[in-house]
């Protein structure tokens, strides 16, 4: 048997990433999706039946819930580890990135296509001119994990994710019977939908062997992001320089070569104009952004292998953790910092919001 749940709550906050459970949702095939407030005298015993019964208990960032749920009955714990244990909780989010993986298509694909383009003369229709050639470009087509876009995938339907998945603090003690129709049918639709992702999936099971040992390393990652962490204010001060030392090492290569200006800004123009004859040097396809411009991202400049074009991508994480990083690691003297952390195509974890590991150095 299998059970897709869900859980809406209130909202995180530092040093609550398990906050306070508001409903839980659920579904098992031939059934229809069900909701319980966290206050209903029926949901602990349902939830630990789950736990420790045998079902195949599913869900989307299922850690998430579960530590939710630990937070909301400490006295489950012992029944998450042991069901964890006995391969019976499973992720539909990692089961899509693995998926993914297993395809050579994690967070996207180029899709590959003949575009006409005229070097001869300014502002002309390359389909109509006569001194038009055609060359190989590509469109990277991103793949995102959220509920919303796997489903999406699997389903051809989109949820709605923007009036009430914000709210829930709003009902903490109030009766579903006194919700607004929108806001009891929001979860259940969360519970069809992870429901829906999950059988899908098994369309392709036997390429995630490991998908019960990849749910316990998420949970482990998850107890270790819900706890959080401390920083040491030399220790930040450290990762900063050593980061303005990093950035200083490409700026001037880059500056030489146009791709970034006097004043620190980069000159896309130039770096679009680069990345077209480095892929035309090596027969490659050109990346194209959903806009139809050229991509200038990471994964585009890393796969260019040419180093001024991994510079210039290196200088925007670079800025980006001056900007992004630091400040939040700064504050974590005073708070925890609650990191996300996430998984790579080689299958390595990632961390994000700030990151705390693998930092950019040179």
């Amino acid at each position: 048997m299998v059970v897709a749940f869900d859980s809406e709550t209130v909202l995180f906050r530092p040093g609550v990433m398990a906050p306070e459970l508001v409903c839980v949702s659920f579904m098992s095939p031939g059934e229809e999706p069900r909701l319980l407030h966290a206050d209903d005298s029926q949901t602990l015993p349902l939830v630990r039946s789950w736990l420790e019964g045998h079902e195949l208990l599913v869900g989307h960032h299922v850690p998430y819930d579960l530590a939710v749920l630990c937070a909301k009955w400490p006295e489950l714990v012992s029944s998450v580890f042991a069901k964890l244990d006995r391969d019976e909780i499973t992720d539909t989010r990692l089961r899509q990135m693995l998926l993914d993986i297993a395809a050579g298509e994690f967070r996207g694909y180029l899709r590959k296509f003949d575009k006409a383009v005229c070097e001869v003369h300014e502002d002309c229709d390359p389909e109509a001119c006569g001194e038009a050639t055609v060359k190989k470009s590509a469109r990277w087509m991103p793949y995102n994990y959220d509920l919303d876009a796997v489903a999406y995938r699997a389903t051809g339907k989109h949820l709605d994710k923007d009036t009430w998945r914000l709210r829930y603090g709003e009902f903490l003690h109030t009766p579903l019977h006194e919700w607004p129709e929108g806001a009891r049918t929001y979860p259940l639709e969360d519970a069809r939908a992870t429901l829906d992702v999950f059988l899908k999936q098994e369309e392709h099971a036997q390429y995630i062997p490991d998908q019960f040992r990849q749910a316990r390393a998420a949970w482990a990652l998850h107890l270790t992001s819900v706890w959080g962490l401390r920083t040491h204010a030399p220790g930040v001060d450290k990762l900063e320089q050593e980061t303005l030392a990093a950035l200083a090492a490409i700026e001037g290569d880059l500056k030489t070569a146009g791709l970034v200006r006097e004043n620190g800004s980069r000159n896309v123009k130039v770096a679009r104009a680069l990345m077209v004859q480095v892929c035309q040097q090596l027969g490659r396809p050109v990346r194209l952004t959903a806009k139809g411009q050229v991509s200038l991202d990471s994964d585009a400049c890393e796969a260019s292998e040419y180093d001024l074009l991994e510079d210039y991508a290196e200088l925007a994480a670079l800025k980006a953790v001056l900007a992004k990083d630091i400040p939040v690691l700064r504050a974590g003297t005073a708070y925890p910092v609650h990191t996300s952390f996430g998984m790579a195509a080689s299958g390595r974890t990632t961390s994000s919001k700030p990151n705390v590991q693998n930092f950019r150095r040179r």
